[in-house]
């Protein structure tokens, strides 16, 4: 289900560009606000409960389909860990996703110009999990497809007529599924993963072309 909006989207977004007559890139980098790793063990206690700071990398190409309204379509990788959780646990979330999103430019001024977005997108969360030999940790990567959501806004400002530089925030849900992370060599207890939404600062750059 998942690949097929997935794919819908992305052919909604080839006719939206064949028919468009200016493009653009952007990247970008950014912080999260604290976000919260759990590990849940089988009786659905929360064993551990960890915050963490994710940190973003977004690459994207896009179109405009007036002066007001653009849509891209965008790369991204999130990284978040945690070290020393009880009992000598060190968890790791990455994210890996596509998405495709839509911008509304609000046209305040000639050098400025904030603007809200949303999208939607597939993203591969990945976690590991591993501690000290006394703990017999199966560190495997455990990993599940999911849908993602992000919606944000910021401010552009312009360098030149082809250059502006970018910040803005974004709230992010990765759909995160808890998945099984084995604890014990002979499988007595298994925990599961997640994780919690996040809320980012981002900065980067935009080229018109």
């Amino acid at each position: 289900m998942i690949k097929k909006v997935i794919l819908l989207s992305l052919l909604g977004f080839n006719s939206v560009i064949a028919h468009a007559d200016e493009f653009y890139a952007s990247i970008y980098g950014g912080l999260g606000n604290s976000s919260e790793i759990k590990l849940t063990n089988n009786t659905l206690d929360t064993k551990n409960n960890i915050k963490t700071t994710p940190i973003v990398f977004n690459a994207a190409l896009g179109s405009y389909l007036n002066p007001n309204v653009r849509t891209d379509i965008s790369g991204s990788y999130i990284i978040s860990s945690a070290k020393e959780i009880k009992p000598e646990l060190k968890i790791r979330h990455n994210s890996l996703g596509v998405m495709l999103n839509a911008y509304y430019d609000f046209l305040l001024h000639r050098k400025y110009s904030p603007y809200v977005m949303a999208g939607v997108g597939y993203v591969k969360n990945n976690f590991k999990v591993s501690g000290d030999e006394s703990n017999a940790l199966d560190d495997k990567v455990k990993g599940k497809a999911a849908l993602a959501t992000q919606f944000g806004a910021g401010l552009h400002y312009e360098i030149d007529y082809t250059m502006k530089l970018h910040v803005g925030y974004r709230f992010l849900d990765t759909g995160s599924e808890k998945i099984k992370v084995r604890y014990a060599a002979d499988g007595s207890e298994a925990f599961k993963a997640s994780s919690d939404s996040m809320h980012l600062l981002i900065a980067g750059i935009h080229f018109d072309f």
